[in-house]
């Protein structure tokens, strides 16, 4: 008969009467409210709102100059930042660009390249604030007309205002990095997804 071995052998998992499992710590989510924060921002309601505000934002005060250009070239060059003969241009040409702009944001066409050229014009009027401001001068903002009851929106130049159009800024940017969902452009994507499903 064999000698019986004085030390105990480990018994195989496989074994029964042996429990061995134990629970393996899962590992701790990197950054979850990253993550819920860019689902909420990706959904359709965010999406629309940056959509609402900044297109009508765009829209309305463009409307506002265009109805008062004479006095819109006059603030154009009271920034003494452009030559004079272009303030009278300036002053035709960009309440008609705002205008286009609100109107393409606030239906969803070409979104993205309407967020962009909203976003450039908004960091040229936070550029030319931000100089306006450091040179000491005393000025009208610009931002809004004095027609359709705008002129409670007026405001001299200040970090507020600087602040109003880096805030409108964001919301561009939100529209350039997630595409709207209620717009044109998505159900342009949609109809063409079914004429090429049927075909």
């Amino acid at each position: 008969m064999p000698a019986s071995n004085s030390k105990s052998m480990p018994r195989s998992a496989s074994e029964p009467g042996c429990d061995v499992t134990q629970p393996v710590p899962s590992a701790p989510a990197r950054w979850p409210g990253w993550k819920t924060a860019w689902s909420f921002v990706r959904g359709p309601y965010p999406t629309l709102v940056s959509r609402v505000v900044l297109g009508g934002v765009f829209l309305v005060a463009g409307v506002s100059k265009a109805l008062d250009m004479q006095s819109f070239a006059g603030e154009i060059s009271a920034y003494q930042i452009v030559p004079a003969a272009l303030a009278q241009p300036m002053s035709i040409a960009l309440p008609l660009l705002e205008i286009l702009l609100g109107v393409y944001l606030l239906v969803g066409l070409m979104q993205r390249w309407a967020a962009v050229a909203a976003g450039a014009l908004l960091v040229i009027f936070i550029g030319v604030m931000a100089w306006a401001l450091a040179k000491g001068l005393t000025l009208d903002c610009g931002c809004f007309g004095n027609t359709l009851g705008l002129s409670a929106f007026r405001d001299t130049v200040s970090l507020g205002t600087i602040a109003r159009d880096a805030l409108l800024l964001l919301l561009a940017i939100h529209l350039n990095i997630v595409p709207g969902v209620w717009s044109v452009d998505a159900f342009r994507h949609r109809r063409a997804a079914t004429l090429s499903s049927d075909t």
